[in-house]
């Protein structure tokens, strides 16, 4: 079965944002560094998500 996930994360103060799709069920591990790379802050959506690596 294929599993699509998809994240977006914005800052309203610097109007910019980050849209992370993926077809993988492990795809939002990812979420994290993302966050780090692109926006320069880390969240705790992946904990509120209840997303759990394989």
């Amino acid at each position: 079965m294929l599993v699509k996930k998809c994240y977006v994360v914005g800052s309203r103060q610097r109007w910019d944002g980050v849209v992370y799709f993926t077809n993988s069920t492990n795809g939002l591990r990812l979420v994290s560094e993302l966050n780090r790379q692109f926006m320069g802050f880390n969240t705790s959506t992946v904990d509120f998500l209840g997303y759990k690596p394989n």
